[in-house]
């Protein structure tokens, strides 16, 4: 859990960077994640799911690559391209899981992840929905962008758990509340999930695999180039 087991990490302070990391030091390929996600959008209701296509990095505070010039970090810039800001095929898996399992799941969404821990304002909600986010989330960056530096395949599947308070008409849920909703549907999460991965695993990914690396080969930057 990226909060830690009892839920004591603030978003910020995750280490996404050694999560990432550590799954491509295991020569891990695919990185399928769940989140749970706050609506701006009238017909993304609490419950539903959601597969996003695409994202908006709000945050401030957090390690962006694994490229910066630290010592024991990898020398020189990668400049990596963020569209599609998931892998299409995986993302598709995902789609096609839900869809095997009679859940209803919106097929496209763009997520804006705030800095946290707390929710944004209700100026600041009317600036995202113009911006064009539909969701809000705490963790999805910069996880997604870590996982395409590091050329692992990446998609994710969101649960709504609340609707922010641009709504005047819906009450402004509890985090306790947003919790009992996520746990109600964790079950249905992991079967997706189980689901997604057994059919991945039954096709060929060594071509995609390869693209994703030359990707960040093909971007990457020092002053010996």
């Amino acid at each position: 859990m990226l909060n830690g087991r009892l839920h004591d990490i603030m978003p910020t302070n995750i280490n996404y960077r050694a999560n990432i990391w550590a799954m491509r030091k295991l020569g891990c390929t695919h990185i399928l994640v769940t989140h749970s996600l706050s609506s701006l959008r009238e017909d993304i209701m609490p419950g539903d799911f959601v597969v996003p296509n695409d994202l908006i990095d709000h945050t401030t505070r957090r390690a962006q690559t694994f490229y910066d010039g630290a010592l024991g970090s990898p020398f020189g810039v990668c400049h990596l391209p963020m569209y599609p800001a998931f892998c299409e095929r995986t993302r598709q898996h995902l789609l096609n899981a839900a869809q095997e399992l009679d859940l209803a799941t919106h097929s496209k969404a763009t997520v804006l992840t705030l800095e946290g821990p707390r929710y944004s304002t209700l100026a600041e909600n009317n600036i995202y929905r113009k911006w064009g986010a539909d969701l809000l989330s705490m963790t999805l960056s910069p996880e997604a962008t870590l996982a395409k530096e590091a050329g692992i395949l990446y998609a994710s599947i969101g649960l709504v758990t609340n609707i922010e308070c641009w709504c005047a008409n819906q009450p402004i849920a509890t985090t306790h509340e947003i919790i009992y909703v996520f746990k109600n549907k964790v079950e249905k999460l992991q079967q997706v999930l189980s689901k997604a991965i057994a059919n991945i695993s039954k096709e060929d990914w060594s071509e995609d695999i390869l693209k994703a690396k030359i990707l960040v080969c093909s971007n990457f930057a020092n002053r010996n180039k």
